[in-house]
C-alpha cells in the first residue's frame, strides 16, 4: 500500500510556529522580568539650602535646628517637616569614614545640610547645638551659609567659634 500524502509540511509547519510562539514568550518574560528603569517621577528640587560646616579635622558632633512657621523643628530627632528635610546629619569624626571594596576610606568632611524644597510665609529660626565637644581641640570654627538654589545666590554667611558644649 503506498502513502499518497507522504508529506511532512504540514507537521514542519506546526512545530515551527510552536518554536516561534516559545521564544517570543521567552522574550516577552525577559523584558517583564528586568524592566527598563525611568527616570523619577517627582523632580527633588530644593529652593533653599542651609549648610552648616566646620573644621574638618575636629572630631566634634555639631548639630542644625531648623524651626519653620509650623513650630515643629528640625534636627537629627526629626529629620522631615513639611518641606523642609535634613539631609545630612555629620557625627563629626564618627561618621568620617566609609567602607568601598572592603577598604576602610576616611573622608574628614564636617557638614550638615537642611534643605527646603518649599517655602512657607512666617518665620524661621536657625540655631547651631555643640552635641559633644572634644576639648582639647579648643575653640571650634564654623560656617553657616544660607543658599538660594533658583536661582544661585549666597543671602546669609555667618562665622563664629564654639567653645563648649551645648
Amino acid at each position: 500500500m503506498s502513502n499518497r500524502y507522504g508529506s511532512n509540511l504540514s507537521f514542519n509547519d506546526v512545530l515551527f510556529n510552536a518554536l516561534l510562539g516559545f521564544v517570543v514568550l521567552f522574550v516577552l518574560a525577559l523584558l517583564l522580568i528586568n524592566p527598563i528603569t525611568k527616570k523619577s517621577d517627582i523632580p527633588a528640587k530644593a529652593e533653599i539650602l542651609i549648610t552648616l560646616e566646620w573644621d574638618d579635622e575636629v572630631g566634634d558632633d555639631i548639630d542644625i535646628w531648623v524651626q519653620g512657621p509650623t513650630g515643629v523643628p528640625i534636627s537629627f530627632q526629626n529629620k522631615t517637616n513639611g518641606v523642609m528635610h535634613l539631609d545630612r546629619d555629620d557625627l563629626g569624626a564618627t561618621s568620617d569614614y566609609m567602607w568601598i571594596d572592603g577598604e576602610r576610606i576616611i573622608i574628614k568632611l564636617n557638614r550638615e545640610v537642611v534643605s527646603m524644597r518649599g517655602i512657607a510665609p512666617g518665620d524661621y529660626y536657625i540655631n547651631i547645638h555643640v552635641y559633644s565637644k572634644n576639648s582639647k581641640t579648643g575653640p571650634t570654627k564654623y560656617t553657616l551659609t544660607l543658599l538660594d538654589v533658583n536661582p544661585y545666590r549666597e543671602v546669609y554667611v555667618m562665622q563664629g567659634k564654639l567653645t563648649k558644649r551645648g
